[in-house]
């Protein structure tokens, strides 16, 4: 899902706890299309260690809610969300594209921040633990000894 082309300025959080904010030249001075679905610019360390209320996972399109308590249920199906067929999680209703997507993620996590629940939004992007090193390349001149010996030459 490419949030990121939707709104003018955006404010995420990578799961390790960094905050991200992508804004366009001057827009703030012009537009109030803000969207800060990050975990990181709401915790406090008077919150309880124990997981969010709410949790959100975006990834390829779709996004996937799981709630740990009555209260996130409730809201969650008061902003539309239904709940999978195995009970285990919540997804948005049919036929939202993906402005859509996000408003409902948006609207439900500002909703549950207001009632006291913590939420986070899992946008799927890697940390730079999750990013595999790249294979060094071996240089022509460090390519070590040839496998084939090479003919010796003849003095006169």
């Amino acid at each position: 899902m490419s949030l990121l082309d939707i709104p003018d300025v955006f404010i995420g959080s990578t799961d390790d706890g960094h905050t991200f904010v992508v804004a366009l030249y001057a827009l703030l001075a012009h537009t109030h299309d803000l969207v800060d679905p990050s975990w990181t610019t709401r915790w406090s360390p008077d919150q309880p260690a124990g997981g969010p209320d709410l949790r959100f996972q975006v990834r390829d399109g779709t996004v996937a809610v799981t709630a740990s308590t009555t209260a996130a249920r409730l809201l969650l199906e008061q902003h539309g969300f239904v709940p999978t067929a195995d009970g285990a999680s919540y997804r948005p209703r049919d036929g939202l594209d993906e402005r859509g997507l996000l408003g409902a993620v948006t609207a439900a996590e500002a909703h549950a921040y207001a009632h006291g629940l913590s939420a986070r939004v899992h946008l799927g992007i890697p940390t730079p633990a999750d990013i595999p090193a790249s294979a060094r390349r071996r240089s022509a001149a460090t390519a070590g000894p040839r496998t084939t010996p090479s003919a010796r030459r003849r003095t006169r």
